[in-house]
């Protein structure tokens, strides 16, 4: 017996389901090309200690035959079988222990069916009152006979054993695919229908183009990017041969695998995507939870434990992956075919929906909602200030906004949404208004050039540094139900943002002659402070969440506010404070809807069913 062979059989019985598919098929060639490797495998399957312990030991006589037979007596059968392997099977739904206690029962029943040895009749006990001579009775034993049964055994076993060395050739459905967007499957190799099963020892699946989603049966979820090559091993592992993948796997799915040239990404309770090349090189990066990596060479692996937050990057043949930076926003989370909605994990832009654009950065800068008409404008329609229209004012052009409005204009209630609900929480201003409210933060009037608004040292030039800028006395209210429309299964949570007055202004001031402005109220603690200053106002479904005041010398603060799921009509508003409307350069930079997953308690990233 060579060493290679001993070593195969070795693995087959202490760990079978940890073999890989070369080796399965190594160890049958090894058996059925080669008549001693045949008599040996045999040899050894008899020797098997579960064999040992259930056949053997009820007959001490057979026990010595076999040790005679293979020359092995006293045997350490645990030396033989060397140490078991603990590597997670490729085959789905199988239980090593279940199979070991099966097969030796069936080896059991087997060896009772057996022809029957034939034994001598035990001599009667000598009597004590007379000595009887009796005739010599030679014990036979049937060599031939037991040798039969275990060759039957041996076949039976055999048998089993081909079934346990070729378990999947068996197509079992595992996986369905769910959704697709623009998806083209390579040739006729992808599913030909929607919901369509998929089956392990299939042939691998191509996607050249689009997107899609697949929920294995044990609820673990995927969703892949083409250009992709994936290949669905069992109801818990999938195969990526090269291309992108996001895994969002549940608790009842926990361990769930997914296998690339390089290395085996373990499910710890988790989110996170996985790109593999065309190279084999492949990065994981962890969204939520934790993962169990295991990468490497084939006689140097490495095992670790990586968090949320965390990413590495692994190159055939490296001993050791290397840190990167982790990318929340590289994989596709989520697909809708019926929106053509695909979701990277990003926020939505308040300021790109003031542009025009789906909140995912299609809007064009400078666009914005002229508050006289609520149309849609580029340029200003005057560079001075203005007195502002009375009412509220819909916006139809967009779907996501539902309008926009002065406030304070009038002494009663003013109107901040489109199904007429009111507020008194705004005071009396001036109702005078610069400009318009728009996608980017700049400011130009007519002894003013033209330039980019700054809170806390930061230019805020557009899509670097996205900002909403709503000059004092403007008001606009969001449609968050028509948001929430194009976004099946994502959660608004809440709404984030930095706030402040542009620190130009008090560039601006230094310089600038008020003493013929004395008349309007508030310029003379404005030329006093030589800082501008206003308030700024966030209301849910009219109510108000928020208030606060920050000038031009001020730190620029942030909010997060909370947003329940009923919540319709979000509503952000800047009124001048006790210094007037002048130099009001008000901004809201980096304005977001935060997402998060509808199906997971509150306080955890949610999924989307």
């Amino acid at each position: 017996m060579t060493d290679r062979f001993e070593q195969l059989i070795s693995l087959f019985f202490q760990a079978p389901f940890a073999m890989s598919e070369p080796q399965r098929c190594e160890l049958s060639a090894m058996i059925i090309q080669n008549t001693r490797n045949t008599r040996e495998f045999i040899r050894a399957s008899l020797l098997h200690r579960c064999i040992h312990e259930t056949l053997l030991d009820s007959d001490q006589e057979r026990k010595h035959i076999l040790q005679d037979e293979t020359n092995f007596p006293g045997m350490n059968l645990e030396s033989v079988y060397g140490q078991v392997l603990q590597e997670k099977t490729t085959l789905p739904n199988v239980n090593s222990v279940s199979f070991d206690k099966q097969l030796w029962e069936m080896l059991s029943r087997e060896e009772q069916n057996a022809p029957e040895i034939e034994r001598p009749a035990p001599a009667p006990e000598k009597e004590l009152i007379r000595y009887v001579k009796r005739k010599k009775i030679e014990r036979k034993f049937n060599k031939a006979s037991f040798l039969t049964a275990v060759t039957a055994v041996a076949a039976l076993l055999l048998l089993i054993i081909y079934v346990q060395l070729f378990p999947n050739t068996v197509e079992v459905e595992v996986a369905t695919l769910t959704d697709t967007v623009n998806a083209q499957w390579a040739e006729s190799a992808g599913p030909t229908s929607p919901n369509a099963r998929l089956m392990t020892n299939h042939a691998p699946l191509m996607l050249r183009k689009g997107y899609a989603e697949l929920v294995f049966d044990n609820n673990a979820k995927v969703v892949l990017e083409a250009p992709v090559e994936f290949q669905v091993l069992s109801y818990d592992q999938i195969k990526l041969s090269y291309g992108r993948l996001y895994a969002t796997v549940p608790k009842e799915a926990l361990g769930f695998i997914v296998s690339t040239p390089t290395s085996k990404i373990i499910d710890l309770g988790t989110e996170f995507g996985v790109e593999t090349g065309f190279d084999g090189t492949t990065e994981l990066h962890v969204v939520k939870g934790k993962t169990s990596l295991v990468s490497g060479t084939a006689d140097h692996k490495l095992s670790m434990l990586l968090n949320a937050g965390a990413a590495k990057k692994m190159t055939p043949g490296s001993l050791a992956p290397v840190d990167i930076a982790c990318n929340k926003e590289m994989f596709v989370r989520q697909i809708d075919s019926k929106s053509r909605f695909v979701w990277r994990g990003q926020n939505i832009s308040l300021a790109d929906i003031i542009g025009g654009g789906n909140g995912f950065g299609t809007g064009q800068i400078d666009r914005g909602i002229d508050p006289s008409t609520g149309g849609v404008t580029q340029t200003l329609s005057r560079k001075d200030v203005y007195s502002g229209p009375d009412g509220y004012v819909p916006v139809p052009s967009i779907p996501y906004i539902d309008g926009v409005f002065v406030p304070g204009i009038d002494a009663g209630p003013a109107q901040i949404t489109s199904a007429g609900t009111q507020t008194d929480e705004f005071p009396k201003t001036s109702g005078l208004i610069w400009g318009y409210i728009f996608d980017g933060a700049w400011h130009e009037s007519d002894d003013t050039p033209r330039h980019h608004l700054q809170l806390n040292g930061v230019l805020l030039d557009g899509k670097e540094n996205p900002a909403l800028t709503i000059h004092s006395n403007l008001g606009i209210t969001f449609d968050l139900s028509a948001i929430r429309e194009k976004l099946p299964g994502v959660r608004i949570k809440s709404i984030s943002s930095v706030f402040g007055v542009s620190q130009t202004v008090g560039k601006t001031l230094k310089s600038r002659d008020l003493s013929n402005l004395t008349d309007l109220p508030g310029v003379e603690k404005l030329a006093a402070e030589r800082q501008a200053s206003a308030e700024f106002w966030v209301f849910l479904d009219g109510k108000n969440v928020f208030r606060q005041t920050a000038s031009s010398d001020s730190k620029a603060e942030s909010i997060d506010i909370p947003i329940d799921q009923e919540v319709r009509f979000l509503t952000l508003a800047v009124t001048e404070a006790d210094d007037t409307f002048m130099f009001d350069w008000a901004v809201f930079a980096g304005p977001e809807l935060v997402l998060e997953w509808a199906d997971e308690p509150a306080d955890e990233p949610q999924r989307i069913n």
